[in-house]
Formats: C-alpha cells, structure tokens, sequence
C-alpha cells in the first residue's frame, strides 16, 4: 500500500513545478490558475469555487468556497477580492482563534469577515449596508475597548461573567439597558459566538441576563372568561382600517357597519399572534417552547393530544424540570391545524430552525393585542403589569380551579420543579409516569378547558397599537365589554374532539401524511 505521506508530497511537489510554470507563462497564460492571484475556478452543478494556493507557504489549501455565481468573470472577481480572507479564515479554523481583537474587530467588515460573508449568502442573518456599519461601530467602539481594558486574548476566557462585566461596562458608559441587552448583545456579539464557535453556552436566548435595576412588578391576571372567550374566536381577532367617515359624530357599534370598513391585508400576523397567545393559555408554554414548537413536538397518548417539550434539535430549555409532556385543549388542536393547512407548515411552525432568533417585539405586540380586545390600553397594560408572561399565569389559574388536578400535576404541566419520584408513587406506584396517567390526567385537563362556555358581548373600537418600528397604529377591531359583566350560554366550547382526528392513533408519532 502507497503510504499516504509520499502521495501528499508527490502532490505537493506537483503543484509547486506547475506555479513555476504559470510564472513563467505570464501574458500568455490561459490556465485555470489565474497568474499572480494563484487561484483554481472550479464549475460545480453550474456555479463557480474556488481553491487558494498560499504564496507564504506555497501550499494548496485543502479547503474550496463557493462563489455562488455561475458568471465567470463575476466569479474571478468574487474570488480575488475575498483571498486573503478565505486563507485567513482556514487558518484560523485549522489551528484555533489565536487573535480574539482581530477576530471581533473584522467581523462586521464583509470584505474581511468570512464568517459574515457565509452568514449573509446562506440568509442566516438579513443585514443592511447600514446596519452592518452600525454593528461595526458597536463592536469596535464598545466590545473592542473592553477587550483591551480586561487584556482578553482568547475566546475561551469569554464565559457568562465576562458578558456580565461587559454590561456594566456599558451601564457606566451611559448605555440604556435596552440597547444593551437587544442591540449591542443579541444583536452584534451573540451572532459572532454562534458562527464562531457553533454553540450557544455563552448566550441562551431563552434565559435573560438580569441587568442592575428596580424588581419587575409582579405580572397582573387577566379577566379569566373572558380571556378564553376571546382566544377561542379568532373572528375577534381581525383588524380594520377605517375609511373617511363624513359624519365626525359616526360611532362604530356592533358589526353592521363592516361594510364601511377595510380588511387589513396582513392577516397572518394577527393570526399568528392569537395563535401564541391561545397556545400559552391552554399549555402553559414559555415564549421560547412556543416560538421553537414544531409539528413533530405534537402526539397523542391514548387519543389524549400531548405536546412533548423537549431540548431536541438544539433548542435550549431553561431548566431541566422544562421537559415534560403538556396536554393539547381540541380547541388549540383546531387552530394549529388550520394554521398548518393554511400556511402550508411542513416543519416549524414560528421560525426556520433552532437558529432562528426568537421575536421578542412580537410576542409583546400579540399581548398588546389581545389586551386592547379585552378593552385595556397601553396604559392599562402597564398599571396592571401584563404581559406575554400573563398568559403562562393565566393556564396555571385555570387549572388550580379544577379539583380533580392536584398542585404537583398542574406543577408538573407547567415546567416547574417537582418531587417526580413522589409522584411516580402517588399517581402510578412505577419507575414511570406511564400512558395511563396522562390519558387520565391530560382528558381531566382538557375537559376542564372546554367546560368555559361563557360568552361575552363585543363593539366595533378604536384601539391603537405600537408597532416593532415604535410607530403607532390605528384599527378598528371588536373589543369585549367586560364591564357589562354579563354572558350567555353557548356551544363555542364544544364537546367535540373530532379535531384529534388529525393525529395518528399510534402514541409516540404524529402522522405525517394526515397533518402535513
């Protein structure tokens, strides 16, 4: 057997003769390797890559990039304006981070930062000219300083604390908090991390990093009917835009008056918004579990629907007591599969991967939502301290209404620390909670959701809203009168389970070619 030493230096000597050659061609040259640039044009399925040859080391670089072009001379381009940082960049994978400085301060500079050019042609981060100038000024004005000031030379002395040290270095700077914690850290140094070092140890989207300041006030119920009477409606959950009215005295009462108004075209914000707020009330999940859940995450225990909670694919929980097994109301059933059918969901259903950076401003523009159907106004929001979180409230509230679900179960269902090996013993006397206990426990849940039939009367309202771009506006959308404090019987909370019909009968998988 040839030894594989000897074939690489045949190669290598191989090489070193036919850069000679190219050399000596000059002007007349038409080989693939482009003289003075020392460069190989590869044609994959239809688009060009490249292969440097390192002049320092006179070495071929065993590593070839995309140029994502199949023009050739866009391609010749491509490939001497990102040599030295395609080199660099190999070097730097192959014998680890030696220069952090150099590392961060590049890095928001596309012509010198492989690792954002990879970043922006595979559409992991949709970044403008001007905010990369930005993100660059951040880094360089900011981290950069920083950096030097703690004399930090390698990237595996940056841990938690040290982002911990860095915060307070803003603070002192005069930086608001907000722009600490959405800008400068999730924004410009958390992305560096995840490309850098394919992990995310350092920064968990999930968990927040608690800044010096006065304690949150303590989150507000929300109107507990009421509430479920609007999140099982998602008619309520349309928004209008007015059109000019003559009469200045019009006022917009019940729904005769639709006719003068216009539908907004973007309806799969507010029905993704209703959505996040129906499945936190009825599962109790955190922001993350939802905007993460995937179709997969749905089964069924014994024709009881279940969603599995889990740190599958990479998604990151807050605690360990986080993955549990939490039953799936038919009414959360029904708008999941409808939202599904329509969207044409075949994976996630709220982002592209694991990845994906969780939408903070949009789950907190769904709880302004919901809030102004129920009749509140931002002021109102902000006096009773709701939020997003008052929905994972709202579930645990409900449920400790039931008497047939003791503190651990709805403890349990909630994602919060319990004595397992207690209620193995309690509720099976096994190793395991097994099917029998959540068929058992998941129906009584279940059944206690659809028992909240009350329906409350509504108005066509103004309301106004803060959009993601701090812009405000303006709809007309059904608003509830909970003042009226009144209600009738209805069938909105059917008895019916057909929706399950969806999953397959086997308990540990979710049937593809019926839910797709």
């Amino acid at each position: 057997m040839i030894n594989q030493e000897i074939l690489n230096l045949k190669k290598q000597l191989l090489l070193d003769a036919l850069m000679e050659v190219d050399n000596e061609l000059g002007s007349s040259n038409n080989f693939s390797l482009k003289k003075k640039n020392y460069y190989t044009l590869m044609l994959i399925n239809g688009i060009y890559h490249v292969r440097y040859y390192d002049v320092k080391t006179k070495k071929e670089i065993p590593m070839k990039r995309t140029l994502n072009t199949s023009n050739r001379k866009e391609a010749d381009e491509l490939a001497v304006k990102y040599r030295d940082a395609f080199i660099t960049d190999y070097y730097r994978k192959k014998t680890g981070i030696k220069n952090v400085i150099e590392l961060f301060s590049n890095y928001y500079k596309p012509e010198k930062s492989t690792y954002l050019q990879n970043q922006l042609e595979r559409g992991d981060r949709k970044l403008s000219p001007e905010i990369i100038k930005k993100y660059d000024g951040f880094m360089n004005n900011h981290f950069i300083p920083f950096l030097k000031e703690n004399k930090i030379t390698r990237i595996e002395a940056i841990t938690m604390d040290t982002i911990k040290l860095f915060q307070d270095f803003l603070i002192k700077r005069g930086i608001s908090r907000n722009t600490i914690n959405k800008n400068i850290i999730s924004g410009v140094i958390e992305p560096v991390f995840n490309a850098v070092k394919k992990e995310k140890s350092i920064f968990n989207t999930n968990i927040k990093i608690n800044l010096k300041g006065e304690k949150q006030k303590q989150t507000g119920p929300l109107p507990q009917e009421a509430a479920m009477f609007l999140l099982n409606n998602l008619d309520l959950w349309k928004l209008y835009k007015k059109e000019k009215i003559d009469n200045p005295h019009f006022q917009w009462r019940g729904t005769e008056n639709l006719s003068t108004l216009k539908k907004v075209m973007n309806e799969k914000t507010y029905k993704k918004y209703r959505l996040w707020c129906l499945i936190s009330a009825t599962t109790g999940l955190r922001v993350g579990e939802i905007f993460y859940l995937r179709k997969t995450d749905i089964k069924v225990i014994q024709a009881v629907p279940y969603l599995f909670v889990s740190e599958s694919d990479g998604r990151n929980l807050k605690t360990e007591s986080s993955t549990r097994k939490v039953p799936i109301p038919p009414m959360t059933i029904k708008a999941l599969q409808e939202y599904a059918e329509e969207y044409k969901i075949k994976d996630y259903f709220f982002c592209t991967s694991p990845e994906t950076k969780i939408d903070t401003k949009g789950f907190m523009y769904a709880m302004q939502q919901m809030a102004a159907h129920l009749g509140y106004s931002r002021q109102d929001m902000k006096d009773n301290a709701y939020r997003f979180h008052s929905l994972r409230v709202l579930y645990k509230t409900l449920l400790n209404r039931s008497e047939l679900l003791k503190e651990d179960i709805v403890e349990y269902y909630m994602g919060h620390k319990v004595d397992m090996s207690s209620m193995k013993e309690r509720y099976n006397n096994r190793n395991a909670l097994d099917d029998s206990f959540f068929q058992k426990y998941g129906k009584i849940a279940n059944d206690f959701f659809k028992s909240l039939d009350k329906v409350f009367p509504y108005d066509m309202k103004e309301v106004s809203f803060i959009d993601k771009r701090g812009n405000t506006q303006t709809y007309i959308t059904p608003v509830i009168t909970t003042e009226k404090n009144s209600y009738e019987d209805s069938s909105m909370f059917s008895s019916d389970t057909s929706a399950i019909d969806i999953f397959d009968s086997n308990p540990d998988s979710l049937s593809g070619e019926e839910y797709n």
